[in-house]
């Protein structure tokens, strides 16, 4: 049996990048550096993904974000 989820708003190219990095097991200070934004800036964009894919926390929003997207998604280059 498939788990079907509601549609969920589209994240924005930062969310995305941000939603790769948690995907490869970056904290949010290391996605901080990698992205070179603040961490507090980080915390808001994944208040922002949580709400957008409906998700109640960081391991939930992982795996929505990537049943959606496919798990090639999790390799991708932030750019």
């Amino acid at each position: 049996m498939e788990t079907t989820f509601p549609k969920v708003k589209k994240l924005s190219h930062r969310e995305a990048q941000v939603m790769c990095l948690v995907c490869n097991g970056f904290n949010n200070r290391h996605i901080s550096e990698e992205l070179g934004i603040c961490e507090g800036t980080v915390k808001n964009h994944l208040e922002v993904i949580y709400y957008k894919l409906r998700a109640r926390d960081r391991a939930n929003a992982v795996y929505i974000w990537g049943t959606q997207m496919g798990m090639d998604k999790f390799r991708m280059i932030v750019q």
